[in-house]
C-alpha cells in the first residue's frame, strides 16, 4: 500500500491555520489592536527605572515597548493595576496579599496608569525598550 503525502499542501494549511488562530486571539478587537500589538514588538533586555507616584498618576510611554509594575504587599486587600486607554483599552488587576506583576505592551506616546492601594513594597517600575528600538 502506498501513500502520496503533499508537503506543499500541509505547509500551506499549516499556514492558514496560524493566520486564523491569530485572527480568533485578536480578531474581535479589530484592525486598530492588530496594528498596535505588530507595532510594539517583543521586550529587549534594554530598560530604563521608572519613578512611581502616587496612584492613578498619568505617565507617557517613551518609544515602543512593555510597561512593568511589581511589588510585593503585606496584607489581605492590596490592589494594583496598570492600565492603557488608547487606542485600545487594555489593564492587568490583582488583589493577591503577596507577589504582584503586571507588564504590558505599550506605543510610543501613548499614556499609562498605575493605581494601587494597601501597603506594598516596590519591587521595580520599569519601562523595557522594544526589540530594535534605539
Amino acid at each position: 500500500m502506498s501513500i502520496d503525502i503533499d508537503i506543499d499542501k500541509i505547509a500551506e494549511d499549516l499556514n492558514d491555520k496560524a493566520d486564523l488562530d491569530m485572527d480568533n486571539t485578536v480578531g474581535h478587537l479589530g484592525t486598530a489592536a492588530k496594528e498596535y500589538f505588530s507595532a510594539v514588538g517583543m521586550p529587549s533586555s534594554r530598560y530604563v527605572d521608572l519613578a512611581l507616584g502616587a496612584s492613578g498618576d498619568l505617565y507617557t510611554a517613551p518609544a515602543n515597548g512593555w510597561v512593568f509594575v511589581g511589588w510585593s504587599g503585606t496584607a489581605n486587600g492590596n490592589g494594583s493595576s496598570l492600565d492603557i486607554q488608547s487606542p485600545i483599552a487594555m489593564e492587568t488587576y490583582s488583589n493577591d496579599s503577596d507577589w504582584q506583576r503586571h507588564c504590558l505592551p505599550i506605543q510610543k506616546g501613548i499614556t499609562f496608569r498605575v493605581y494601587y492601594s494597601g501597603t506594598r513594597t516596590l519591587s521595580r517600575f520599569r519601562f523595557y525598550y522594544a526589540e530594535g528600538v534605539k
